[in-house]
């Protein structure tokens, strides 16, 4: 091994050494990686079995932890992702740019956001435990990948049937809270009263709104297809973080949401 001596003064640095041994550096890093899964392997086989047996529903009782459960979970991602992008934004309520004025009504704002996003979060949580209780045990889909293996091309397939339902219901259900006069007055004005949306506003919805654009849809695919539970978990989670970042205004705001709001 060369000493420090060795080298030009220019490659003595630390990020020279890492740069000169960067394939050291990855095999080093993938071997930290191996060692610290193996370490942690008893606490997420743990964490699966504890899962599978919350979610394995048998009675009320299971029905009504489960809710508790599901909803902890939604309002924690919601709170979590939203709370990251509000955090981070140069118009957000840390901004140096906002006048104390502006700033308590940013809060203020957040704070109704939040109070409605959770509300909504309710009905979601309860339609989702609901399907999971008296629905999904009777689809010819649930338990199709017991027995057959999930392979990378069930995968693509589930990303593209889902990508269409969903975002074709999504337009199609968005449009009619638009174009009907009773919809648009008695349901969706609770979401576009927020003119200059934070990204705590994608929740903060009419709670039948709420469910439309939600977990009806999001199970919509299972009906025609084989959707692999955990792919399907994360398509949910993707859709969410998606849709709460096109109310931060940003880079993920890929449909001019943030615009739409202030029409």
């Amino acid at each position: 091994m060369k000493a420090k001596a060795d080298f030009p003064p220019e490659r003595q640095s630390f990020k020279a050494a890492i740069e000169d041994n960067i394939g050291s550096c990855i095999v080093a890093l993938l071997s930290l990686l191996s060692l610290v899964s193996a370490m942690f392997w008893p606490y997420i086989k743990m964490n699966k079995v504890f899962t599978e047996h919350l979610l394995d529903m048998t009675s009320f009782n299971d029905y009504l932890v489960v809710n508790v459960f599901v909803f902890a979970s939604y309002t924690f991602q919601y709170i979590l992702t939203a709370g990251i992008l509000e955090y981070t934004n140069p118009r957000g309520f840390k901004s140096d740019s906002l006048t104390n004025e502006q700033r308590q009504q940013r809060n203020r704002q957040i704070r109704k956001e939040i109070t409605l996003g959770i509300g909504a979060m309710f009905g979601n949580t309860t339609y989702a435990v609901a399907w999971m209780y008296f629905i999904e045990p009777y689809l010819w889909t649930t338990n199709y990948f017991v027995t057959n293996q999930y392979t990378l091309s069930w995968f693509a397939f589930n990303v593209l049937a889902y990508a269409l339902i969903f975002d074709a219901w999504f337009y199609w259900t968005h449009r009619a809270l638009h174009e009907s006069k009773y919809l648009w007055d008695h349901i969706h004005t609770t979401h576009h009263a927020f003119k200059n949306p934070t990204a705590f506003c994608q929740d903060a919805v009419h709670p039948l709104e709420g469910l439309v654009q939600g977990p009806v849809g999001h199970y919509l695919t299972v009906l025609v297809m084989p959707v692999h539970p955990i792919a399907l978990a994360f398509f949910g989670l993707f859709t969410s973080c998606f849709a709460i970042a096109a109310h931060d205004g940003r880079l993920g705001d890929l449909n001019h949401h943030y615009a739409h709001h202030n029409k």
